[in-house]
């Protein structure tokens, strides 16, 4: 390892790193482009450097947590390469595990993709996200199924004629699906679909609810529900529990608002029942993150409200048997009981 290489590498960092922290708005930022693209290509050489895997979890946040002063910049990166060396120390000397058993221990502790395929030495393309999180995660597939298929994406994507399209205009605009299809690539129908449901927007999408939905007045007796939309999340993280706004059908065939409360078990159990499981964990993995820097003391404010990222979540591959807890406020309603049903991709509302 080039020391002094390495070690403007980091300072390069630190600087890139400082500017995107201290030019971000909050809002939706494209990873892949600009200063941010360039952080992120910075810290997968840096990692390489030292014969470590980019592991979003732990050895990103080694680095990125360098981000947010540009002080001492020298004694820094160099008080980094030995974190580095001895972090690349301990990962040579851990026992490596199969491939089956990583995945295996990344389903029994609900990993992300970012922590587990790396270690696969996949890319972690959005067809494999797809795969680990709507087919493996979900129980669609076994283990050896699931890593056949992420073994056999990154073949195909190594060759251009082969490559797997990461949004549906690829899909149209080529014959990629009949191609992939022809090599045996499993699940490619599935992600077709997905990529092209990220596109479409229906009205509960769009903002346009407000237009379409009434209050609980047209909810009489309600005591369970099975096809609903998440459309706002607020956490609470001083108590630990949630409350989720859902549309869910009426009596009159139309929409009306609910407020659930849930603990996190049962967020989490709610958001892997979503039509698409990869779509909506993004907006829990902001909510978790929002509460482990609540915990850490980085977050002052104990409450957030959160909607969902990008399109709302349907949800209707569970029924929830729910109870009423006020009866001056109808809406509000608590958990009884998740039941799981048949995994199903059709819209929650026709």
């Amino acid at each position: 390892m080039n020391y002094k290489l390495v070690q403007q590498k980091i300072i390069n960092y630190i600087e890139l790193s400082y500017h995107c922290h201290l030019t971000s708005t909050g809002g939706d930022i494209v990873w892949e482009e600009g200063p941010e693209g360039r952080m992120l290509q910075l810290e997968e050489e840096i990692l390489s450097d030292f014969g470590l895997p980019y592991i979003a979890r732990y050895y990103g946040n080694i680095l990125q947590l360098e981000g947010f002063s540009i002080d001492n910049k020298e004694v820094r990166a160099a008080q980094l390469i030995k974190r580095l060396t001895t972090e690349a120390e301990k990962f040579l000397l851990t026992p490596a595990e199969t491939n089956i058993n990583l995945l295996a221990i990344a389903k029994q502790e609900s990993h992300i993709s970012e922590d587990v395929l790396p270690l696969l030495g996949l890319t972690g393309t959005l067809y494999q996200q797809f795969v680990y999180y709507d087919f493996y995660l979900r129980d669609i597939c076994t283990v050896r199924e699931a890593l056949a298929a992420l073994q056999m994406a990154e073949e195909l994507n190594a060759v251009p004629e082969t490559s797997i399209p990461s949004g549906y205009k690829d899909f149209m605009l080529t014959n990629k699906l009949q191609q992939l299809q022809q090599a045996g690539l499993p699940y490619i129908m599935a992600y077709e679909a997905f990529t092209k449901y990220s596109i479409i927007y229906h009205p509960w999408d769009k903002g346009e609810y407000e237009n379409i939905a009434t209050d609980a007045a047209l909810l009489p007796g309600l005591h369970h529900i099975s096809n609903f939309v998440i459309i706002d999340f607020y956490a609470n993280f001083t108590e630990d529990w949630y409350v989720i706004k859902l549309l869910i059908e009426n009596d009159e065939n139309g929409l009306s608002y609910i407020d659930l409360l849930c603990l996190p078990d049962e967020l989490n159990t709610i958001i892997k029942h979503a039509r698409y499981y990869t779509y909506a964990l993004a907006t829990l993995q902001v909510l978790q993150e929002e509460q482990r820097l609540y915990n850490s003391g980085e977050r002052k404010e104990n409450t957030m409200s959160q909607p969902p990222m990008g399109k709302n979540i349907e949800v209707n591959n569970l029924i929830i048997e729910i109870e009423s807890i006020d009866n001056r406020r109808p809406y509000v309603y608590i958990i009884n009981r998740l039941v799981p049903v048949p995994d199903k991709k059709e819209p929650a509302f026709k």
